[in-house]
């Protein structure tokens, strides 16, 4: 997870990362939960071929009561958006599923 302002930025480590895309979520949302954040956007690394314009179009579809994400394979995935107030389901999730559920 990388997080901070382009003039700061701190990289954690979850060393749990073997139980799937599940743990590294709830790694991440708890070094957020009292940052104050009103949203998070969940990208994978190896999305390389993702542009500003793919990002835009996430945030134009962003749901208030929860979340927007993209959609392939007949199945919701990442990049995903979630506003703060679905922080706490983030916290719950496991498995290498990550957050499908939501």
């Amino acid at each position: 997870m990388v997080q901070g302002t382009l003039s700061t930025t701190q990289l954690l480590y979850d060393a749990q990362w073997q139980r799937g895309l599940g743990s590294s979520l709830v790694f991440g949302i708890a070094q957020l939960l009292d940052q104050h954040y009103r949203g998070i956007l969940i990208l994978l690394g190896h999305q390389v071929g993702l542009t500003q314009g793919d990002l835009q179009k996430l945030v134009g579809a962003f749901n208030p009561k929860g979340c927007a994400c993209a959609f392939y394979h007949g199945a919701p995935g990442v990049p995903a958006l979630f506003r703060a107030e679905t922080f706490h389901h983030l916290t719950k999730l496991f498995g290498p599923r990550g957050a499908k559920s939501l």
